[in-house]
């Protein structure tokens, strides 16, 4: 359907469970543009255009069994025109949006222009293959969860494991008894003794290595009060040094995350009915 018809599309029950599992976020683009409308309207502006309006959209990856493109928010969308027309993808594999951007180009669609991963000291398999495919197709990077959930916060630690506050926090990332989580906390300790040693809090030393990386466009941190976002700012002008960096590799080897479950991708594709015939 090209932009430039006024058609209207009436999508039966059966369509709308498709697209609402397709594209999630097809909910906020319409409050965003209903919000645009109601502003404009009560001040008295014309009303903005759908095609005329900048916005970026952000599309969370498909289920496993569909191919990456596939009834994602770019393959509903042709080509702007120039029309400040932006998506991106989220928690995609390499393999993923490497289809993505050949199916756009293939299509003559509109093709993610953003990344966004988690990334942290704790979960470094994105640096393996998604921060540099990333780099590769010029996308911008927009990680997420540099504190890994709250474990770089110093919120846990081996002398407080408690579980986390809401019980909605998968047992498998935070269950202080598994193994993998184990590991965690004895990571987070030796982070914790080499911030100190640096002169940074545990906070600014878990950003502030996410910002380092060449491949990461910007952090997106999730402050709920004005003290945690206080305590995230200082990160944005901190240097780490060579030092600091290489004791990091030594605690968290490059390319690893230390709890599996931690990656926000590869589940369904390890599971044994998908590696055995």
């Amino acid at each position: 359907m090209q932009l430039r018809y006024g058609f209207r599309l009436h999508p039966s029950a059966g369509q709308r469970a498709a697209l609402a599992r397709a594209s999630g976020c097809a909910r906020v683009v319409y409050n965003d543009a209903l919000r645009a409308r109601e502003t404009a309207r009560s001040e008295g502006l014309p009303f903005p255009k759908t095609g005329t309006r900048p916005r970026t959209a952000q599309r969370s990856r498909n289920p496993p069994d569909t191919a990456a493109f596939n009834g994602t928010v770019g393959g509903n969308l042709p080509p702007s025109g120039g029309r400040g027309r932006q998506i991106g993808s989220s928690s995609y594999s390499g393999s993923q949006f490497v289809e993505a951007q050949w199916a756009s180009r293939y299509r003559r669609l509109e093709r993610f222009v953003t990344e966004q991963p988690p990334y942290s000291i704790l979960v470094r398999g994105t640096e393996e293959d998604v921060l540099p495919t990333v780099r590769r197709h010029g996308m911008g990077t927009l990680t997420y969860s540099p504190l890994a959930g709250g474990w770089l916060s110093g919120r846990y630690r081996k002398d407080n494991i408690s579980g986390p506050a809401s019980a909605a926090r998968p047992a498998a990332r935070f269950d202080m008894t598994s193994h993998a989580n184990q590991r965690k906390l004895d990571a987070v300790e030796q982070l914790a003794v080499l911030a100190e040693k640096a002169g940074l809090t545990l906070i600014e030393l878990a950003v502030a290595f996410v910002l380092n990386h060449p491949g990461v466009t910007a952090a997106i941190i999730g402050p709920r009060t004005m003290e945690q976002l206080e305590a995230f700012l200082p990160a944005a002008d901190v240097t780490l040094p060579a030092d600091v960096l290489d004791r990091i590799d030594e605690i968290v080897a490059p390319g690893v995350t230390v709890n599996p479950a931690d990656n926000s991708y590869g589940d369904f594709e390890l599971r044994a009915d998908q590696r055995r015939r």
